[in-house]
């Protein structure tokens, strides 16, 4: 029941996007995590969109009918990323990656689901053992040998909102250039001006390249290898996941394709 006291129907959700298949017929809530008005070749619009749920990210063309020739802008623009929506249509593979195509339910992209008319589960991406890194995480933090930078780190984990359970990002790495460092930055008392300067040069520029800081230092790029290393191994492990020996497939996870031997 909703506050009104009306009944909110919950929709049942059967198809993931790593389940996603040629001929598929879908009829499922997912995630828009992006959506972008794109140009036909004969001078129509059409809606990219990147769709998610907890297996992964996948691709969604949004065509409409004939009857939705110029409507489609005016579709688009209805659209509220990060929003759930019923998306109804079929998939195909396109350049090795299985879409979902969206014709006559167009209409279901006017608005996004209640928020209590799904199970948020089915859209959180959660691989890892939350306690299991709690325990790893102060193992390591025991071993810091000065007492200022371990004390920071332990202010940081202790007090910072979220800190263990909020994801890293919503939609890629991080959600924020800053937003961690924002926290080291109320928790710095104690710490050697320099070596706190370094600490966080290397939190700001662990984006590598495609952050706005760039690492300066070797200790800033070996954080920033590692970190996309670990991110982009997590996502090949959970492409890979449920594959018998000698089957392949796009993963949902990384775009790239994948293999097990």
């Amino acid at each position: 029941m909703d506050s009104a006291g009306a009944e909110i129907t919950v929709l049942e959700k059967a198809i993931f996007v790593q389940g996603l298949r040629e001929g598929m017929q879908v009829d499922a809530p997912f995630v828009v995590d992006a959506a972008d008005l794109k140009e036909k070749r004969n001078g129509g619009k059409y809606i990219q969109l990147t769709i998610s749920d907890h297996t992964g990210r996948g691709s969604c063309k949004v065509w409409g009918t004939p009857d939705h020739i110029g409507q489609i802008e005016a579709f688009y623009r209805a659209i509220v990323v990060g929003e759930v929506y019923r998306i109804q249509g079929y998939a195909k593979v396109y350049n090795g990656t299985c879409e979902v195509n969206v014709n006559d339910e167009i209409a279901d992209l006017l608005a996004p689901l209640p928020r209590d008319g799904f199970d948020p589960s089915l859209f959180t991406y959660a691989p890892v053992d939350c306690d299991g890194v709690k325990r790893r995480l102060g193992s390591m933090v025991a071993k810091i040998e000065d007492p200022g930078i371990q004390s920071l780190v332990l202010e940081v984990i202790d007090n910072t909102p979220g800190f263990l359970d909020a994801p890293a990002a919503k939609r890629h790495h991080h959600a924020y250039i800053g937003g961690g460092a924002a926290a080291l930055l109320r928790h710095s008392a104690g710490v050697d001006p320099s070596r706190f300067a370094h600490i966080l040069h290397i939190l700001m520029s662990h984006h590598g390249p495609h952050g706005e800081v760039q690492p300066r230092t070797p200790e800033a790029w070996t954080v920033h290898f590692a970190d996309n290393a670990g991110a982009f191994l997590r996502g090949t492990c959970d492409d890979v996941e449920g594959l018998a020996p000698g089957e392949g497939r796009q993963g949902a996870r990384t775009g790239k394709a994948v293999y097990r031997f």
